[in-house]
């Protein structure tokens, strides 16, 4: 029988509920065995938030998951995929903390009790990867991906079911939780992380979509990466399909989308790469734009940054400024510029030559060189700089 043991549970003391009323708890959780799918989700949003409070984690939340789970394991019930959206957003960590940077000691705590629980229903979505629902499949993907714990064992069901999978979206689903489980384990990771390289250069090079291939590229590329510091990718470890998918990736996206938001991905992929030809023939090319020759020229720059600064270099974005009409392409920076330790002499300096005589890149106004470099941001003093060197 389901929920057997739900009203054995105290639910006034299991602490704290995102909306302050733990004793409604038992009637929602039943509530997801509604046949209304509206119903099942006004129980899903007051047990695990909605709107800004979509999946954040309190005390009581640990005590509900086990309840979700009866649910996720019942074949005969419905409102799997929205039972494991809210799941998946419970393993980035979303915690409450009332705009302190930091967890306190019972945030943390709170959290391990919730992965704990999320992490009980591991043989759970384990068996969703068989269902047969395609969506379900690959929501299953997304939450497993967040159990990083448990990597070791869960890299080998995800491969075994994307041998399987026909449907682009969950393969894709399946390929970026290989990727997020190997770029989230720690030093343990080192060997796992070579060993599905080939897993991802086999998808690369096959004759399947582009959007599965560049995920395969960016998961090749990401998988580099160990728990808190981005690794450049050595000569040794690239293959040239790396570079032509992202490149023709870079130039797939219709006029209809914001380019250069999503063409910035892409130079931030490329800027991990041992060489910079891609980028430059990138800022070369006659149908960049004058913002997209913006973001190359930061990725050229990241080229020759130590890697621990990569990762507050790309957090700050350009932005447009309504009503400005200088220095409208500002970086706001609360950081001091990164220092540039890999300039080497020759590449280094070419580089910066090649900005100089962009006309794109200096067309728009920009404080980008000297808040994130300490260079100038008047192309003449800039073109000065270079000279005295």
């Amino acid at each position: 029988m389901i929920f057997e043991t739900l009203d054995l549970i105290d639910w006034k003391a299991v602490g704290t509920h995102v909306y302050g009323e733990p004793e409604k708890i038992p009637a929602m959780i039943r509530q997801l065995l509604s046949p209304d799918s509206e119903s099942r989700e006004e129980a899903l949003m007051f047990l695990f938030g909605e709107g800004q409070n979509f999946g954040e984690v309190w005390e009581s939340t640990a005590h509900i998951i086990p309840f979700a789970l009866e649910v996720l394991a019942d074949d005969t019930q419905p409102g799997h995929i929205e039972i494991l959206r809210y799941f998946q957003y419970m393993t980035v960590r979303k915690i409450y903390t009332g705009g302190r940077p930091e967890y306190s000691v019972l945030e943390m705590r709170t959290y391990l009790n919730t992965y704990n629980a999320l992490e009980g229903g591991i043989p759970i979505y384990l068996k969703l990867l068989d269902s047969q629902d395609a969506e379900v499949r690959a929501a299953s993907a997304n939450v497993l991906a967040g159990l990083n714990a448990n990597a070791a064992d869960l890299l080998l069901g995800l491969r075994d079911r994307f041998a399987v999978e026909n449907v682009e979206k969950t393969q894709i689903a399946l390929v970026e939780a290989i990727a997020r489980l190997l770029k989230e384990m720690d030093y343990s990771g080192t060997e796992p992380r070579k060993a599905y390289a080939p897993f991802f250069f086999q998808i690369a090079e096959s004759d399947a979509s582009l959007e599965l291939r560049f995920t395969a590229v960016k998961s090749a590329i990401m998988a580099s990466v160990s728990q808190g510091f981005v690794s450049r990718l050595r000569a040794d470890e690239v293959k040239p399909v790396l570079s032509n998918i992202l490149i023709e990736r870079y130039w797939s996206f219709p006029d209809e989308v914001p380019r250069p938001y999503y063409r910035k991905e892409i130079v931030e992929l490329l800027a991990l790469l041992p060489d910079t030809a891609p980028l430059v023939g990138l800022l070369r090319h006659p149908d960049t734009t004058d913002e997209e020759a913006h973001i190359i020229v930061r990725g050229l720059l990241a080229h020759y940054l130590n890697p621990s600064d990569l990762r507050a270099f790309w957090r700050f974005q350009p932005e447009r400024q309504r009503g400005v009409t200088a220095k409208i392409y500002e970086i706001f920076s609360l950081i001091p510029p990164p220092i540039l330790r890999n300039a080497h002499k020759g590449p280094f300096w070419d580089a910066l030559r090649l900005i100089a005589d962009s006309d794109k890149f200096w067309s728009i106004p920009t404080n980008l060189l000297s808040v994130m470099f300490n260079l100038p941001d008047d192309r003449e003093q800039f073109r000065a700089f270079i000279d005295q060197e």
